[in-house]
């Protein structure tokens, strides 16, 4: 895949991701889950959404994620006389500096408030009397931020980043004491593969949860299709973030294929995942096998090689130790044949002897 198409299919998830939370029953279910263990505490119909750019209240829009100061998503809701900032982000990567970054979008909306807050102090339609110091720096004695939540939901595997602020600053050599004085600042991130438990979700985001938790998980999951009929009719964006957050091409590539009435068969979708891969699996084996054979009839030809190799060795060993031998008899008759001359000459020096004599 080249980098376009990368490209182009994280915005493909980044819109995903965000279509299926902006639904203001599954926003509400996911906080209620992690924060309330499940509590109908957060009520779609008191969600107000807010531009994950500056807060200010706009129309649903949908754009590529871009790690540029905007949250994901951004809601805010009432709880009794006051209210929340609800914030979500989405994170398939480790991204080793988020307690920075997620510190960073909590700021910018208080910073943001403030500046309401100052525009109010300084426009003063009341007629209130304000101290010097409450018009100076745009902040009453009694006014009050609201409090902004944001929690980081991560699909990948083996989280390893820092989970707060302290996780990302050096602390070498730094007095115990000291650090006491410098603040803290704790990421609420949610490791969806690693969560205990889902009955806490009162929507699909429990299937779509679970469905990313057991993907790598061949038995537990299909026991999970088997065992929960959602799967036989998904609702269209749910398939899209279990295809995508479990990079099964297939289910991404072949969706059509699964469509029943208003929904997406999931179970057929998965059989067929799992067929590819028996059949992928045949493949590898026969080739697998083709090559085991292929290398033993190599081996066997080598082994062939060797052996000729080996009896053109003991052959040649044989006829250097034949000439060997043939040369040892020549030598041993050459010597016969010296000493046999050295004999005749010796008794022809004698009988030469004795006819001088």
């Amino acid at each position: 895949m080249d980098s376009c198409e990368q490209e182009e299919q994280n915005m493909e998830r980044d819109l995903c991701e965000k279509r299926f939370f902006s639904d203001e029953e599954r926003f509400s279910d996911l906080f209620n889950g992690i924060i309330f263990r499940g509590e109908r505490i957060l009520k779609p119909e008191e969600l107000m959404e807010l531009d994950t750019q500056n807060g200010m209240w706009r129309r649903p829009v949908y754009s590529s994620k871009t790690k540029n100061g905007a949250r994901d998503l951004v809601r805010r809701t009432a709880m009794g006389m006051n209210f929340v900032i609800c914030g979500l982000e989405n994170q398939e990567i480790v991204d080793y500096g988020s307690p920075l970054r997620i510190l960073g979008y909590d700021v910018s909306e208080y910073e943001r408030q403030a500046a309401l807050i100052r525009k109010q102090i300084r426009d003063n339609i009341s007629g209130r009397q304000y101290s010097k110091g409450e018009y100076l720096y745009g902040f009453a004695r009694d006014s009050k931020l609201q409090p902004t939540i944001t929690l980081m939901l991560y699909y990948g595997e083996n989280w390893d980043g820092p989970r707060d602020l302290y996780g990302m600053i050096d602390f070498t050599d730094i007095p115990e004491k000291m650090k006491q004085f410098i603040p803290n600042y704790r990421l609420n991130l949610v490791d969806i593969r690693s969560l205990a438990d889902t009955t806490v979700f009162q929507t699909d985001v429990k299937q779509v949860f679970d469905f990313i938790r057991y993907s790598k998980k061949k038995d537990a999951l299909e026991k999970l299709i088997e065992t929960d009929p959602y799967y036989k009719n998904m609702k269209d964006d749910a398939y899209d973030m279990v295809s995508f957050y479990t990079s099964a091409d297939m289910l991404i590539a072949k969706k059509k294929e699964y469509k029943e009435g208003a929904g997406y068969n999931m179970c057929k979708a998965l059989d067929d995942i799992y067929e590819a891969g028996r059949e992928e699996e045949r493949k590898h084996t026969e080739e697998e096998r083709k090559r085991t054979e292929e290398e033993r009839k190599r081996t066997e030809e080598e082994r062939k090689r060797a052996e000729e190799e080996r009896k053109r060795a003991e052959e040649e060993r044989k006829r250097a130790e034949e000439e060997k031998k043939r040369a040892e008899e020549e030598r041993r008759e050459k010597e016969e044949a010296l000493k046999r001359v050295r004999e005749l000459e010796a008794i022809l020096a004698d009988i030469r002897k004795e006819k001088n004599r």
